[in-house]
């Protein structure tokens, strides 16, 4: 903004130098007549106009186009789905989701954040002590996700990244996980349709069991795939899989997302995700899948 004050500024003078500051001139201007009108071949219109004025307003509107023009820094999508069973079986889900970047694609700076969320409730039938039934509904499935992530690229195949994770699952062997990690980034394929990255890195994990509500901290190093392919403008394929290695437990996460063009920003999204935990306890099921479907509004590049 002070480049384009001082040009503007510069504007002014000059025209105030020529014509005066701040005066009404009378510029001869000759004006272009419709056919067949005619009032003299050498006959003059004058315009009073205030200069200052008409340079500001040139000089914004020449701004405000280059501004626009520019392609802004910010891309993501959020999405939302529902699904909702009656009759013989009543259940009720919904999961939201949302992904957030700050710094074009070949920028040397990044800034990212992604979250969801999940909620399922089904109808229960509970059989009391007195051998009578009754009928409730309980939630049955409820996370949380958030991610921060920076990441600092060197050239176009190399980069280093920050990342910070959060994830509390009330249904799951390990109720909450944060995780702070620092790493090294390779892309091994870069097309316009293809892309392939592998990340190594190293840091720091804390679980809450869900059972005892026990709180285990721990280094961890980490391995990161993270592949994404397209078909045209038609049909996005995208791949993430993240493996925490630690003493106490080895956590690996999968997220896939199919996504459908419908019509302009809106997409449809099939999702898969997958979380395992190596260390749980004996009634507990160590893989933790979600499927869903949602609609997707995409926005920026």
């Amino acid at each position: 903004m002070g480049q384009a004050q001082a040009t503007f500024d510069a504007l002014v003078a000059q025209l105030e130098r020529k014509w005066g500051a701040h005066e009404r001139k009378d510029i001869p201007v000759t004006a272009p007549l419709p056919s067949g009108v005619d009032i003299g071949q050498n006959t003059r219109m004058k315009l009073q106009i205030p200069f200052s004025g008409f340079a500001a307003a040139l000089f914004a509107a020449s701004f405000c186009s280059s501004a626009l023009a520019q392609e802004s820094p910010w891309s993501g999508n959020a999405s939302i789905g529902l699904v909702s069973a009656s009759g013989n079986t009543q259940s009720q889900s919904q999961n939201a989701e949302y992904g957030l970047r700050y710094g074009a694609k070949e920028a040397a700076w990044a800034f990212l954040s992604a979250g969801k969320v999940l909620q399922a409730r089904s109808r229960v039938v509970t059989e009391l002590t007195d051998g009578t039934t009754t009928e409730q509904t309980q939630t049955t499935a409820e996370n949380y996700r958030a991610n921060l992530r920076v990441e600092r690229r060197v050239d176009k195949q190399n980069y280093f990244f920050a990342n910070a994770d959060f994830i509390k699952d009330l249904f799951a062997s390990v109720r909450m996980t944060t995780s702070q990690t620092l790493g090294y980034g390779r892309r091994l394929l870069a097309r316009d349709d293809l892309s392939l990255d592998l990340e190594l890195g190293a840091g720091a994990r804390q679980e809450q069991a869900q059972d005892t509500r026990e709180t285990v901290s721990e280094a961890i190093g980490q391995l990161g795939i993270r592949f994404s392919t397209k078909w045209g403008e038609r049909a996005e394929l995208s791949e993430l899989i993240s493996v925490q290695y630690g003493e106490e437990n080895t956590a690996t996460d999968s997220q896939t997302r199919l996504k459908l063009s419908i019509v302009g920003s809106v997409w449809a999204q099939l999702g898969f995700d997958l979380r395992n935990n190596s260390d749980t306890g004996p009634d507990e099921a160590s893989t933790d899948t979600v499927t869903s479907v949602s609609l997707l509004w995409k926005f920026g590049k």
